[in-house]
Protein backbone atom coordinates (compact mmCIF):
# COMPACT_ATOMS: atom_id res chain seq x y z
CA UNK A 1 0.00 0.00 0.00
CA UNK A 2 1.39 3.43 -0.94
CA UNK A 3 1.04 6.75 0.87
CA UNK A 4 -2.10 7.78 -1.03
CA UNK A 5 -3.85 4.57 0.01
CA UNK A 6 -2.73 5.06 3.61
CA UNK A 7 -4.11 8.62 3.60
CA UNK A 8 -7.35 7.30 2.13
CA UNK A 9 -7.62 4.91 5.07
CA UNK A 10 -7.34 7.69 7.68
CA UNK A 11 -9.79 10.08 5.91
CA UNK A 12 -8.02 12.10 3.20
CA UNK A 13 -9.92 15.32 3.90
CA UNK A 14 -10.67 15.11 7.61
CA UNK A 15 -10.16 17.46 10.52
CA UNK A 16 -6.36 17.24 10.34
CA UNK A 17 -6.35 18.47 6.75
CA UNK A 18 -8.99 21.09 7.54
CA UNK A 19 -6.85 22.40 10.38
CA UNK A 20 -3.88 22.66 8.03
CA UNK A 21 -6.02 24.51 5.48
CA UNK A 22 -7.16 26.92 8.21
CA UNK A 23 -3.54 27.60 9.21
CA UNK A 24 -2.72 28.25 5.54
CA UNK A 25 -5.65 30.69 5.36
CA UNK A 26 -4.21 32.53 8.37
CA UNK A 27 -0.84 32.51 6.61
CA UNK A 28 -2.34 34.21 3.57
CA UNK A 29 -3.89 36.89 5.75
CA UNK A 30 -0.50 37.38 7.37
CA UNK A 31 1.43 37.67 4.12
CA UNK A 32 -0.96 40.33 2.84
CA UNK A 33 -0.47 42.24 6.10
CA UNK A 34 3.29 41.86 5.93
CA UNK A 35 3.81 42.97 2.34
CA UNK A 36 1.50 45.98 2.14
CA UNK A 37 1.20 47.20 5.73
CA UNK A 38 3.94 49.69 4.83
CA UNK A 39 1.28 51.57 2.86
CA UNK A 40 -0.14 52.69 6.23
CA UNK A 41 2.93 52.36 8.48
CA UNK A 42 4.90 54.72 6.25
CA UNK A 43 2.01 56.83 5.02
CA UNK A 44 2.99 60.39 4.11
CA UNK A 45 0.84 62.96 5.93
CA UNK A 46 0.47 66.46 4.49
CA UNK A 47 3.43 68.48 5.74
CA UNK A 48 5.39 71.65 5.29
CA UNK A 49 8.36 73.36 6.88
CA UNK A 50 7.87 74.50 10.46
CA UNK A 51 6.74 78.12 10.45
CA UNK A 52 9.30 80.63 11.60
CA UNK A 53 8.84 83.37 14.18
CA UNK A 54 5.07 83.53 14.02
CA UNK A 55 4.90 83.94 10.25
CA UNK A 56 1.80 82.80 8.42
CA UNK A 57 1.78 79.92 5.94
CA UNK A 58 1.70 82.28 2.96
CA UNK A 59 4.63 84.24 4.35
CA UNK A 60 6.79 81.18 5.02
CA UNK A 61 6.03 78.53 2.39
CA UNK A 62 6.30 78.97 -1.41
CA UNK A 63 3.95 77.40 -3.95
CA UNK A 64 5.47 74.38 -5.74
CA UNK A 65 5.08 73.30 -9.37
CA UNK A 66 2.07 71.12 -8.54
CA UNK A 67 0.21 74.26 -7.35
CA UNK A 68 0.29 73.22 -3.69
CA UNK A 69 2.33 74.61 -0.79
CA UNK A 70 5.86 73.19 -0.95
CA UNK A 71 6.61 70.32 1.41
CA UNK A 72 10.36 70.80 1.52
CA UNK A 73 11.09 74.48 0.90
CA UNK A 74 10.65 77.71 2.82
CA UNK A 75 11.37 81.35 2.10
CA UNK A 76 14.65 82.66 3.44
CA UNK A 77 13.04 86.08 3.91
CA UNK A 78 10.03 86.81 1.74
CA UNK A 79 10.14 90.52 2.54
CA UNK A 80 13.57 90.77 0.90
CA UNK A 81 13.41 88.23 -1.96
CA UNK A 82 11.73 85.06 -3.17
CA UNK A 83 14.83 82.99 -2.38
CA UNK A 84 14.04 79.61 -0.81
CA UNK A 85 15.94 77.08 1.26
CA UNK A 86 15.47 73.60 2.73
CA UNK A 87 13.49 73.37 5.93
CA UNK A 88 15.68 74.67 8.74
CA UNK A 89 13.52 73.88 11.79
CA UNK A 90 11.93 70.60 10.86
CA UNK A 91 8.40 69.98 9.65
CA UNK A 92 4.82 70.30 10.74
CA UNK A 93 2.52 67.37 9.93
CA UNK A 94 -1.23 67.19 9.52
CA UNK A 95 -1.98 63.76 10.99
CA UNK A 96 -5.76 64.16 11.26
CA UNK A 97 -6.36 61.77 8.34
CA UNK A 98 -3.28 59.57 8.34
CA UNK A 99 -2.51 59.35 12.05
CA UNK A 100 0.99 58.63 13.37
CA UNK A 101 3.37 56.89 10.96
CA UNK A 102 7.09 56.20 10.83
CA UNK A 103 7.25 59.03 8.29
CA UNK A 104 6.10 61.68 10.75
CA UNK A 105 7.88 60.12 13.75
CA UNK A 106 11.31 59.87 12.12
CA UNK A 107 10.94 62.68 9.55
CA UNK A 108 11.28 60.43 6.51
CA UNK A 109 10.46 63.24 4.09
CA UNK A 110 12.27 65.44 1.58
CA UNK A 111 15.94 64.37 1.46
CA UNK A 112 15.14 61.31 3.63
CA UNK A 113 12.04 60.19 1.73
CA UNK A 114 13.85 57.37 -0.08
CA UNK A 115 14.11 55.55 3.25
CA UNK A 116 10.38 54.75 3.17
CA UNK A 117 10.70 52.90 -0.12
CA UNK A 118 13.99 51.34 0.94
CA UNK A 119 12.25 49.66 3.88
CA UNK A 120 10.05 47.75 1.43
CA UNK A 121 13.01 46.72 -0.71
CA UNK A 122 14.78 45.41 2.41
CA UNK A 123 11.71 43.29 3.22
CA UNK A 124 11.84 41.74 -0.26
CA UNK A 125 15.57 41.08 0.22
CA UNK A 126 14.61 39.08 3.28
CA UNK A 127 12.10 37.16 1.17
CA UNK A 128 14.78 36.33 -1.39
CA UNK A 129 17.27 35.05 1.17
CA UNK A 130 14.56 33.13 2.97
CA UNK A 131 13.52 31.47 -0.30
CA UNK A 132 17.07 30.17 -0.76
CA UNK A 133 17.40 28.59 2.68
CA UNK A 134 13.82 27.50 3.45
CA UNK A 135 13.66 24.68 0.89
CA UNK A 136 16.88 22.86 1.91
CA UNK A 137 16.04 23.21 5.61
CA UNK A 138 12.54 21.80 5.08
CA UNK A 139 13.92 18.93 3.01
CA UNK A 140 16.42 18.01 5.74
CA UNK A 141 14.43 18.59 8.94
CA UNK A 142 10.86 18.03 7.78
CA UNK A 143 7.95 20.40 7.41
CA UNK A 144 6.57 20.92 10.91
CA UNK A 145 9.73 21.73 12.90
CA UNK A 146 11.03 24.43 10.52
CA UNK A 147 7.53 25.93 10.38
CA UNK A 148 7.39 26.22 14.17
CA UNK A 149 10.95 27.55 14.54
CA UNK A 150 10.65 30.19 11.83
CA UNK A 151 7.17 31.11 13.05
CA UNK A 152 8.55 31.79 16.53
CA UNK A 153 11.29 33.96 15.01
CA UNK A 154 8.75 35.82 12.89
CA UNK A 155 6.51 36.55 15.87
CA UNK A 156 9.42 37.80 17.98
CA UNK A 157 10.61 40.11 15.20
CA UNK A 158 7.08 41.31 14.40
CA UNK A 159 6.20 42.18 17.97
CA UNK A 160 9.58 43.85 18.49
CA UNK A 161 8.95 45.92 15.35
CA UNK A 162 6.15 47.81 17.10
CA UNK A 163 8.66 49.03 19.69
CA UNK A 164 11.39 50.07 17.24
CA UNK A 165 13.23 53.12 18.64
CA UNK A 166 14.62 54.21 15.26
CA UNK A 167 14.60 53.56 11.54
CA UNK A 168 17.64 51.25 11.52
CA UNK A 169 15.99 48.90 14.00
CA UNK A 170 12.74 49.03 12.05
CA UNK A 171 14.26 47.95 8.71
CA UNK A 172 16.48 45.31 10.37
CA UNK A 173 13.42 43.71 11.90
CA UNK A 174 11.55 43.97 8.57
CA UNK A 175 14.40 42.05 6.91
CA UNK A 176 14.27 39.39 9.63
CA UNK A 177 10.50 39.12 9.22
CA UNK A 178 10.86 38.63 5.47
CA UNK A 179 13.51 35.94 5.89
CA UNK A 180 11.66 34.06 8.63
CA UNK A 181 8.33 34.26 6.82
CA UNK A 182 9.69 32.34 3.85
CA UNK A 183 10.88 29.77 6.38
CA UNK A 184 7.24 29.46 7.45
CA UNK A 185 5.54 29.65 4.06
CA UNK A 186 7.62 27.15 2.10
CA UNK A 187 7.35 24.15 4.49
CA UNK A 188 3.77 24.98 5.51
CA UNK A 189 2.41 24.94 1.96
CA UNK A 190 4.46 21.84 1.23
CA UNK A 191 3.03 20.17 4.35
CA UNK A 192 -0.51 20.95 3.24
CA UNK A 193 -0.18 19.47 -0.23
CA UNK A 194 1.90 16.47 0.83
CA UNK A 195 -0.83 15.40 3.24
CA UNK A 196 -3.51 15.71 0.57
CA UNK A 197 -4.53 13.30 -2.16
CA UNK A 198 -3.84 14.47 -5.72
CA UNK A 199 -7.56 14.81 -6.49
CA UNK A 200 -8.00 17.36 -3.69
CA UNK A 201 -4.98 19.54 -4.50
CA UNK A 202 -6.40 21.66 -7.36
CA UNK A 203 -9.45 22.67 -5.30
CA UNK A 204 -7.41 23.43 -2.17
CA UNK A 205 -4.85 25.28 -4.28
CA UNK A 206 -7.45 27.91 -5.16
CA UNK A 207 -7.95 28.92 -1.51
CA UNK A 208 -4.93 31.28 -1.21
CA UNK A 209 -6.05 33.38 -4.17
CA UNK A 210 -9.05 35.27 -2.69
CA UNK A 211 -7.76 35.14 0.90
CA UNK A 212 -4.82 37.41 0.09
CA UNK A 213 -7.18 40.05 -1.30
CA UNK A 214 -9.58 39.70 1.63
CA UNK A 215 -6.61 40.28 3.91
CA UNK A 216 -5.94 43.58 2.17
CA UNK A 217 -9.55 44.66 2.66
CA UNK A 218 -9.38 43.74 6.36
CA UNK A 219 -6.08 45.57 6.77
CA UNK A 220 -7.53 48.78 5.32
CA UNK A 221 -10.44 48.66 7.80
CA UNK A 222 -8.06 48.10 10.71
CA UNK A 223 -5.81 50.96 9.55
CA UNK A 224 -8.84 53.25 9.40
CA UNK A 225 -9.75 52.43 13.01
CA UNK A 226 -6.20 52.33 14.42
CA UNK A 227 -4.17 55.32 13.25
CA UNK A 228 -1.03 54.74 15.25
CA UNK A 229 1.60 52.69 13.42
CA UNK A 230 2.84 50.94 16.58
CA UNK A 231 -0.60 49.72 17.64
CA UNK A 232 -1.39 48.87 14.02
CA UNK A 233 1.80 46.77 13.74
CA UNK A 234 0.87 44.76 16.83
CA UNK A 235 -2.61 44.02 15.49
CA UNK A 236 -1.08 42.94 12.18
CA UNK A 237 0.65 40.09 14.04
CA UNK A 238 -2.63 38.47 15.15
CA UNK A 239 -2.77 35.78 12.39
CA UNK A 240 0.79 34.57 13.01
CA UNK A 241 0.27 34.40 16.78
CA UNK A 242 -2.80 32.20 16.20
CA UNK A 243 -0.76 30.13 13.76
CA UNK A 244 1.86 29.56 16.46
CA UNK A 245 -0.67 27.88 18.75
CA UNK A 246 -2.43 25.88 16.02
CA UNK A 247 0.72 24.66 14.25
CA UNK A 248 1.66 22.51 17.25
CA UNK A 249 -1.40 20.37 16.46
CA UNK A 250 -0.43 19.75 12.83
CA UNK A 251 0.88 16.32 11.83
CA UNK A 252 4.23 16.02 10.13
CA UNK A 253 4.27 15.37 6.39
CA UNK A 254 3.51 11.68 5.83
CA UNK A 255 5.32 11.71 2.49
CA UNK A 256 8.47 13.32 3.91
CA UNK A 257 8.67 10.82 6.78
CA UNK A 258 8.20 7.93 4.39
CA UNK A 259 10.77 9.25 1.91
CA UNK A 260 13.33 9.42 4.73
CA UNK A 261 12.72 5.82 5.73
CA UNK A 262 11.18 6.85 9.08
CA UNK A 263 8.40 4.26 8.91
CA UNK A 264 7.84 4.08 12.66
CA UNK A 265 7.31 7.86 12.76
CA UNK A 266 5.19 7.57 9.62
CA UNK A 267 3.02 5.08 11.45
CA UNK A 268 2.70 7.38 14.46
CA UNK A 269 1.80 10.36 12.28
CA UNK A 270 -0.83 8.38 10.41
CA UNK A 271 -2.36 7.05 13.62
CA UNK A 272 -2.40 10.57 15.10
CA UNK A 273 -4.10 11.82 11.94
CA UNK A 274 -6.62 8.98 12.12
CA UNK A 275 -7.40 9.80 15.76
CA UNK A 276 -7.76 13.50 14.97
CA UNK A 277 -10.04 12.62 12.02
CA UNK A 278 -12.06 10.28 14.29
CA UNK A 279 -11.27 7.17 12.25
CA UNK A 280 -11.36 4.03 14.37
CA UNK A 281 -9.02 1.12 13.62
CA UNK A 282 -7.64 2.27 10.26
CA UNK A 283 -6.29 -0.59 8.18
CA UNK A 284 -3.28 0.25 6.05
CA UNK A 285 0.28 -0.86 5.44
CA UNK A 286 3.43 0.82 4.22
CA UNK A 287 5.92 -0.67 1.82
CA UNK A 288 9.62 0.03 1.70
CA UNK A 289 11.26 -1.64 -1.30
CA UNK A 290 11.58 -5.21 0.00
CA UNK A 291 9.79 -4.87 3.36
CA UNK A 292 6.06 -4.51 3.87
CA UNK A 293 5.04 -3.28 7.32
CA UNK A 294 1.40 -3.70 8.36
CA UNK A 295 0.28 -0.89 10.65
CA UNK A 296 -3.10 -0.38 12.28
CA UNK A 297 -4.54 0.62 15.61
CA UNK A 298 -3.66 -2.76 17.12
CA UNK A 299 0.00 -2.41 16.19
CA UNK A 300 2.00 -1.51 19.28
CA UNK A 301 5.19 -0.75 17.43
CA UNK A 302 7.50 -1.78 14.68
CA UNK A 303 9.94 -4.47 15.67
CA UNK A 304 13.60 -4.08 14.91
CA UNK A 305 13.64 -6.86 12.34
CA UNK A 306 10.67 -5.26 10.59
CA UNK A 307 12.25 -1.84 10.33
CA UNK A 308 13.80 -1.04 6.99
CA UNK A 309 17.53 -0.62 7.06
CA UNK A 310 18.62 2.82 6.09
CA UNK A 311 22.26 3.01 5.15
CA UNK A 312 23.56 6.28 6.57
CA UNK A 313 26.55 6.23 4.23
CA UNK A 314 24.33 5.93 1.17
CA UNK A 315 22.11 8.77 2.39
CA UNK A 316 25.22 10.89 2.95
CA UNK A 317 26.48 10.11 -0.52
CA UNK A 318 23.08 11.02 -1.95
CA UNK A 319 23.10 14.35 -0.09
CA UNK A 320 26.64 15.08 -1.32
CA UNK A 321 25.62 14.38 -4.86
CA UNK A 322 22.48 16.47 -4.66
CA UNK A 323 24.34 19.79 -5.03
CA UNK A 324 26.13 18.52 -8.12
CA UNK A 325 22.88 17.17 -9.51
CA UNK A 326 21.17 20.48 -8.85
CA UNK A 327 23.87 22.30 -10.81
CA UNK A 328 23.37 19.93 -13.74
CA UNK A 329 19.60 20.52 -13.63
CA UNK A 330 20.10 24.29 -13.69
CA UNK A 331 22.30 23.92 -16.77
CA UNK A 332 19.50 21.98 -18.43
CA UNK A 333 17.29 25.06 -18.10
CA UNK A 334 19.51 26.86 -20.60
CA UNK A 335 19.68 24.17 -23.25
CA UNK A 336 17.35 24.03 -26.23
CA UNK A 337 14.36 24.03 -26.22
CA UNK A 338 13.99 24.66 -22.47
CA UNK A 339 16.14 27.78 -22.79
CA UNK A 340 13.37 29.62 -24.64
CA UNK A 341 10.85 28.78 -21.92
CA UNK A 342 13.26 29.80 -19.15
CA UNK A 343 14.17 33.19 -20.65
CA UNK A 344 10.63 34.16 -21.62
CA UNK A 345 9.12 33.10 -18.28
CA UNK A 346 11.80 35.02 -16.38
CA UNK A 347 10.77 38.16 -18.25
CA UNK A 348 7.08 37.45 -17.65
CA UNK A 349 7.56 36.96 -13.90
CA UNK A 350 9.59 40.17 -13.56
CA UNK A 351 6.93 42.02 -15.57
CA UNK A 352 4.16 40.62 -13.36
CA UNK A 353 5.80 41.48 -10.01
CA UNK A 354 6.89 44.89 -11.30
CA UNK A 355 3.37 45.75 -12.48
CA UNK A 356 1.51 44.32 -9.50
CA UNK A 357 3.62 45.97 -6.80
CA UNK A 358 3.96 49.11 -8.88
CA UNK A 359 0.20 49.61 -8.72
CA UNK A 360 -0.18 48.25 -5.18
CA UNK A 361 2.43 50.52 -3.62
CA UNK A 362 1.16 53.68 -5.34
CA UNK A 363 -2.41 53.29 -4.08
CA UNK A 364 -1.72 55.52 -1.08
CA UNK A 365 -0.57 58.37 -3.33
CA UNK A 366 -3.80 58.57 -5.35
CA UNK A 367 -6.25 61.42 -4.93
CA UNK A 368 -9.04 60.95 -2.43
CA UNK A 369 -9.32 59.08 0.85
CA UNK A 370 -6.35 56.64 1.09
CA UNK A 371 -8.38 54.08 3.04
CA UNK A 372 -11.19 54.03 0.47
CA UNK A 373 -8.68 53.83 -2.37
CA UNK A 374 -6.94 50.89 -0.73
CA UNK A 375 -10.20 49.01 -0.18
CA UNK A 376 -11.17 49.48 -3.83
CA UNK A 377 -7.68 48.40 -4.86
CA UNK A 378 -8.09 45.20 -2.81
CA UNK A 379 -11.62 44.54 -4.04
CA UNK A 380 -10.64 44.67 -7.73
CA UNK A 381 -8.22 41.82 -6.98
CA UNK A 382 -10.99 39.40 -5.98
CA UNK A 383 -12.50 38.91 -9.46
CA UNK A 384 -9.02 39.23 -10.99
CA UNK A 385 -7.85 36.21 -8.97
CA UNK A 386 -10.96 34.04 -9.39
CA UNK A 387 -12.15 34.66 -12.97
CA UNK A 388 -8.92 33.44 -14.63
CA UNK A 389 -9.45 30.00 -13.10
CA UNK A 390 -12.62 29.69 -15.20
CA UNK A 391 -11.31 31.47 -18.29
CA UNK A 392 -8.11 29.46 -18.80
CA UNK A 393 -10.09 26.22 -19.02
CA UNK A 394 -11.63 27.47 -22.26
CA UNK A 395 -9.03 29.80 -23.77
CA UNK A 396 -5.74 28.43 -22.45
CA UNK A 397 -3.05 30.31 -20.57
CA UNK A 398 -1.35 32.25 -23.34
CA UNK A 399 -4.34 34.22 -24.59
CA UNK A 400 -5.12 35.30 -21.02
CA UNK A 401 -1.52 36.37 -20.44
CA UNK A 402 -1.27 38.20 -23.76
CA UNK A 403 -4.49 40.15 -23.16
CA UNK A 404 -3.68 40.85 -19.48
CA UNK A 405 -0.14 42.07 -20.08
CA UNK A 406 -1.24 44.04 -23.14
CA UNK A 407 -4.17 45.68 -21.34
CA UNK A 408 -2.01 46.46 -18.32
CA UNK A 409 0.58 48.13 -20.55
CA UNK A 410 -2.07 50.19 -22.35
CA UNK A 411 -3.58 51.33 -19.05
CA UNK A 412 -0.13 52.42 -17.90
CA UNK A 413 0.26 54.48 -21.07
CA UNK A 414 -3.09 56.10 -20.25
CA UNK A 415 -1.83 56.85 -16.73
CA UNK A 416 1.32 58.46 -18.17
CA UNK A 417 -0.67 60.71 -20.51
CA UNK A 418 -3.22 61.71 -17.86
CA UNK A 419 -0.56 62.47 -15.23
CA UNK A 420 1.24 64.66 -17.74
CA UNK A 421 -1.98 66.56 -18.52
CA UNK A 422 -2.73 67.11 -14.82
CA UNK A 423 0.85 68.21 -14.15
CA UNK A 424 0.93 70.71 -17.01
CA UNK A 425 -2.58 72.12 -16.59
CA UNK A 426 -2.88 71.95 -12.83
CA UNK A 427 -6.43 70.63 -13.30
CA UNK A 428 -6.82 68.33 -10.29
CA UNK A 429 -10.42 67.69 -11.25
CA UNK A 430 -9.15 64.87 -13.47
CA UNK A 431 -7.58 62.96 -10.58
CA UNK A 432 -10.68 60.79 -10.16
CA UNK A 433 -10.02 59.47 -13.67
CA UNK A 434 -6.40 58.78 -12.71
CA UNK A 435 -7.59 56.76 -9.72
CA UNK A 436 -9.96 54.79 -11.97
CA UNK A 437 -7.15 53.97 -14.41
CA UNK A 438 -4.88 52.89 -11.56
CA UNK A 439 -7.54 50.49 -10.25
CA UNK A 440 -8.09 49.12 -13.76
CA UNK A 441 -4.35 48.63 -14.14
CA UNK A 442 -4.25 46.77 -10.81
CA UNK A 443 -7.03 44.48 -12.09
CA UNK A 444 -5.12 43.51 -15.24
CA UNK A 445 -1.82 43.20 -13.38
CA UNK A 446 -3.46 40.74 -10.96
CA UNK A 447 -5.44 38.90 -13.64
CA UNK A 448 -2.27 37.50 -15.18
CA UNK A 449 -1.12 35.57 -12.10
CA UNK A 450 -3.13 32.34 -12.39
CA UNK A 451 -2.36 31.78 -16.06
CA UNK A 452 1.31 32.67 -15.53
CA UNK A 453 1.65 30.21 -12.67
CA UNK A 454 -0.10 27.42 -14.57
CA UNK A 455 1.96 28.11 -17.68
CA UNK A 456 5.14 27.87 -15.62
CA UNK A 457 4.23 24.49 -14.13
CA UNK A 458 3.01 23.09 -17.45
CA UNK A 459 5.77 24.15 -19.85
CA UNK A 460 8.88 22.92 -18.05
CA UNK A 461 9.65 19.25 -18.70
CA UNK A 462 9.19 16.92 -15.74
CA UNK A 463 12.95 16.42 -15.47
CA UNK A 464 13.49 20.09 -14.57
CA UNK A 465 10.02 21.26 -13.54
CA UNK A 466 10.66 21.98 -9.86
CA UNK A 467 14.01 23.64 -10.53
CA UNK A 468 12.62 25.62 -13.45
CA UNK A 469 9.60 26.86 -11.51
CA UNK A 470 11.74 27.88 -8.56
CA UNK A 471 14.32 29.59 -10.76
CA UNK A 472 11.93 31.80 -12.75
CA UNK A 473 10.05 32.79 -9.60
CA UNK A 474 13.34 33.67 -7.94
CA UNK A 475 14.21 35.90 -10.90
CA UNK A 476 10.70 37.33 -10.66
CA UNK A 477 11.59 38.60 -7.19
CA UNK A 478 13.78 41.22 -8.85
CA UNK A 479 10.59 42.93 -9.97
CA UNK A 480 9.24 43.14 -6.42
CA UNK A 481 12.68 44.12 -5.09
CA UNK A 482 13.05 47.00 -7.50
CA UNK A 483 9.44 48.25 -7.55
CA UNK A 484 9.69 50.48 -4.42
CA UNK A 485 12.86 52.16 -5.66
CA UNK A 486 11.47 52.39 -9.18
CA UNK A 487 8.46 54.28 -7.84
CA UNK A 488 10.82 56.65 -6.07
CA UNK A 489 12.42 57.56 -9.42
CA UNK A 490 9.21 59.41 -10.25
CA UNK A 491 10.53 62.22 -8.08
CA UNK A 492 13.58 62.51 -10.34
CA UNK A 493 12.14 61.80 -13.78
CA UNK A 494 8.39 62.34 -13.93
CA UNK A 495 6.45 59.26 -15.15
CA UNK A 496 9.63 57.15 -15.52
CA UNK A 497 8.28 54.29 -13.33
CA UNK A 498 5.14 53.93 -15.45
CA UNK A 499 7.14 54.15 -18.68
CA UNK A 500 9.36 51.26 -17.52
CA UNK A 501 6.41 49.18 -16.25
CA UNK A 502 4.46 49.76 -19.47
CA UNK A 503 7.48 48.73 -21.55
CA UNK A 504 7.96 45.52 -19.58
CA UNK A 505 4.24 44.65 -19.81
CA UNK A 506 4.00 45.24 -23.57
CA UNK A 507 7.19 43.26 -24.27
CA UNK A 508 5.79 40.46 -22.06
CA UNK A 509 2.59 40.40 -24.12
CA UNK A 510 4.68 40.13 -27.31
CA UNK A 511 6.82 37.30 -25.90
CA UNK A 512 3.69 35.23 -25.15
CA UNK A 513 3.42 34.67 -28.92
CA UNK A 514 6.57 32.58 -28.82
CA UNK A 515 5.42 30.04 -26.24
CA UNK A 516 3.40 26.88 -26.99
CA UNK A 517 -0.17 26.53 -25.73
CA UNK A 518 -0.74 23.68 -23.26
CA UNK A 519 -4.54 23.61 -23.15
CA UNK A 520 -5.71 19.98 -22.93
CA UNK A 521 -2.16 18.78 -23.64
CA UNK A 522 -0.08 16.36 -21.63
CA UNK A 523 2.74 17.95 -19.70
CA UNK A 524 6.10 17.43 -21.43
CA UNK A 525 8.13 14.72 -19.74
CA UNK A 526 11.41 15.46 -21.53
CA UNK A 527 12.97 18.29 -23.58
CA UNK A 528 12.09 16.28 -26.69
CA UNK A 529 8.41 16.44 -25.73
CA UNK A 530 8.74 20.19 -25.21
CA UNK A 531 10.27 20.53 -28.68
CA UNK A 532 7.25 18.80 -30.18
CA UNK A 533 5.02 21.29 -28.37
CA UNK A 534 6.97 24.14 -29.94
CA UNK A 535 6.63 22.55 -33.37
CA UNK A 536 2.90 21.87 -33.15
CA UNK A 537 1.38 24.23 -30.58
CA UNK A 538 3.36 27.46 -30.84
CA UNK A 539 0.89 30.24 -30.07
CA UNK A 540 1.97 32.41 -33.00
CA UNK A 541 1.56 29.51 -35.44
CA UNK A 542 -1.87 28.75 -34.01
CA UNK A 543 -2.94 32.35 -34.66
CA UNK A 544 -1.72 32.10 -38.27
CA UNK A 545 -3.61 28.83 -38.77
CA UNK A 546 -6.76 30.39 -37.34
CA UNK A 547 -6.50 33.34 -39.72
CA UNK A 548 -5.83 31.08 -42.69
CA UNK A 549 -8.72 28.77 -41.87
CA UNK A 550 -11.12 31.78 -41.82
CA UNK A 551 -13.13 30.29 -39.05
CA UNK A 552 -13.27 26.81 -40.59
CA UNK A 553 -12.16 23.60 -39.03
CA UNK A 554 -8.42 23.64 -38.65
CA UNK A 555 -6.42 20.53 -39.47
CA UNK A 556 -3.97 19.74 -36.73
CA UNK A 557 -0.44 18.73 -37.60
CA UNK A 558 0.09 17.17 -34.18
CA UNK A 559 1.99 13.93 -34.62
CA UNK A 560 2.88 12.36 -31.30
CA UNK A 561 1.76 15.01 -28.80
CA UNK A 562 -2.01 14.80 -29.37
CA UNK A 563 -4.63 16.62 -27.39
CA UNK A 564 -6.39 14.63 -24.74
CA UNK A 565 -9.84 15.13 -23.39
CA UNK A 566 -10.19 16.89 -20.08
CA UNK A 567 -11.25 13.62 -18.44
CA UNK A 568 -8.16 11.84 -19.65
CA UNK A 569 -5.66 14.64 -19.27
CA UNK A 570 -3.64 14.91 -16.08
CA UNK A 571 -3.96 17.73 -13.58
CA UNK A 572 -2.94 21.13 -14.90
CA UNK A 573 -0.28 21.18 -12.23
CA UNK A 574 -1.76 23.85 -9.98
CA UNK A 575 -0.88 21.89 -6.85
CA UNK A 576 0.34 24.99 -5.09
CA UNK A 577 -0.83 28.49 -5.83
CA UNK A 578 0.94 29.77 -2.75
CA UNK A 579 3.40 32.04 -4.53
CA UNK A 580 2.62 35.57 -3.30
CA UNK A 581 1.67 38.09 -5.81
Amino acid sequence: MDIDEALEAVNPLGRAQMLTIFVVILANFQISFLILSVTFNAEIPPHHCALQNGRTLNESIPISDDHYFSSCKEFVNQTVSAETQACSKGWEYDTVLTGKSITSEWNLVCSQDILRDLSQTILFCGFSLGSLIAGPIADKYGRKRPTLCFLALFNIAGIALAFSPNYATFVSLRFLMGLSWKGVQVPLFTLLFENLLPRHRPTVGIIPLPVFSLGLVAMSGIAYLVRDWREFSLIMMTPSVLMMFLSWLLPESIRWLSSRGKLEKTKSALLMMAKFNKVDSPQFSLTDKSTKIPIDNSTQGVTRNQSPKVNDDSVLQEDKGSDKGQSIVLLQLFKKPTRTVTIILCWLWVSYTLGYFGFALTTGTLAGDPYVNFIFSALVELPARILPILVVKKTGNLLVMLCSFGSSGCVMIGVIILRFIIYESGDHGLEWLLTTLALLGKFFATFVFVSLFLCTTELFPTTVRNSGTGFVQLIGNFGSLSSPLLIYLDKTVYNLPFIIMASFALVAAFLCLFLPETLNMTQPETPADLQKLFETKLFLKNIKRTIQSKGGDRKSDDSEMTAKTKEGAPSRGNDNLGYEP
